[in-house]
């Protein structure tokens, strides 16, 4: 290329700029924003580019319906440009579909984690982002400049992890198994057994609560399945093995089994209780060792017994899944029991003092004690019953 005299002369700051003017419309072209994106999505390759490029495989291969790819095809348009760790997805109709799109994203990105943030589904194939706007806008600067989201401390945020609680509700149309889940990402020792006594008040009802005869105990380590959708049954008391990687617990295999015995379940259940606030103050007025709330601040039970779950359970899919999780064992009674067996002789012991004295009878005893005489007998005959079939007397035993 050869200059002219007059092209030689220019200043220097003149030809900078007519550069940065040339460079400025090169910029703009759609060819280099094409070669931007490309190069870009070759470095940090989002789970929008890894998608796009497989789908067109999958629609030649025949694997999945027409139907199924256009549903996929709109949630990679509304997931662009977010990283495949921050990605977890589930469908209700299309399960199966999102199993092979997630070990797709894993193998290609070379991750094997589990995402900490979720997607909760609305409508059959739209996706709705859970995590708040400041995991949004980190996953976000994530894909747009391959960093990982720091922390002031330089320390990784904890996963976001599950625990699963399954109770009986009872009704006038009959009982059935509820399922209550909770993060316990932040969540200590003392918030975690009152989330336990909040969900079983909430699940249980009211007239179960206040009248039923069969009351908490505590609760039991236990492998459950969903069978239908939001229909669950317990199928043996189990924790999950070291095998199971989705959950989490320390140590593996766990030590103590089962971890947190029945009296500690039922103590930190009735910690607060509001009708033991006076036994509390007096309990607390004497002891030596100081409040038992102060002694009970940690996490152990949260961050190392409780078998917890890197994922949420979609109650509204129907099909079959094991999991594992608490379950709320209740037993009889004793003081409900008492109460109404005393409101049922109310009528009786009525009845003997009005026959003697209101009703003029006088030293008539026995007239008068007949209706008590058989209720005693039907309510002895009822409490050999319960006592009969108590869990104390349930054990089989051999004569010697």
């Amino acid at each position: 290329m050869i200059l002219s005299p007059d092209e030689l002369d220019l200043p220097e700051q003149t030809i900078v700029h007519d550069l940065e003017r040339v460079g400025e419309f090169l910029f703009k072209t759609n060819a280099f924003q094409v070669i931007e994106r490309e190069f870009f999505d070759f470095v940090f390759p989002s789970f929008r580019s890894i998608m796009m490029r497989w789908i067109p495989k999958e629609r030649q291969s025949g694997s999945f319906t027409h139907k199924q790819l256009r549903e996929l095809e709109v949630i990679v348009s509304e997931l662009q440009h977010i990283a495949t760790d921050q990605i977890s997805l589930s469908l209700h109709d299309t399960a199966s579909v999102i199993n092979n799109i997630k070990g797709n994203s894993r193998e290609r990105h070379g991750t094997g984690g589990h995402s900490s943030h979720t997607y909760a589904p609305c409508r059959r194939a739209r996706l709705v982002y859970t995590g708040n706007a400041r995991n949004a806008g980190q996953a976000l600067n994530r894909s747009q400049t391959g960093l990982k989201p720091q922390t002031g401390s330089g320390k990784r945020d904890k996963p976001e992890l599950h625990v699963f609680l399954v109770m009986i509700h009872s009704s006038l149309f009959g009982s059935s198994y509820h399922l209550a889940q909770t993060s316990v990402k932040s969540m200590r020792d003392p918030g975690f057994f009152s989330w336990v006594r909040a969900m079983y008040f909430c699940h249980r009802g009211f007239f179960p609560t206040w009248f039923g005869i069969y009351k908490y105990s505590h609760c039991g380590f236990f492998k459950f399945e969903r069978f239908s959708q939001a229909a669950y049954a317990p199928l043996t008391p189990e924790y999950p093995s070291p095998q199971q990687s989705s959950y989490h617990y320390f140590p593996k295999p766990i030590q103590p089994d089962p971890p947190i015995c029945p009296e500690e379940f039922n103590h930190w259940f009735a910690a607060h209780a509001w009708h033991l606030t006076f036994y509390r103050r007096v309990a607390k007025r004497f002891s030596k060792a100081g409040s038992c709330d102060e002694a009970f601040d940690n996490d152990v039970v949260v961050n190392q017994r409780l078998p917890k779950r890197d994922s949420i359970l979609e109650e509204r899919d129907a099909s079959r899944e094991i999991f594992w999780g608490l379950n709320v064992v209740e037993m009889r009674s004793t003081q409900m029991l008492v109460l109404y067996s005393f409101v049922s002789l109310i009528p009786s012991l009525y009845f003997f003092f009005a026959w003697l004295f209101q009703w003029g009878h006088h030293g008539d005893l026995q007239n008068a004690s007949v209706p008590l005489s058989i209720s005693a007998g039907i309510f002895g005959t009822f409490w050999g019953c319960i006592i009969s079939s108590s869990p104390s007397f349930a054990v089989r035993r051999s004569l010697r």
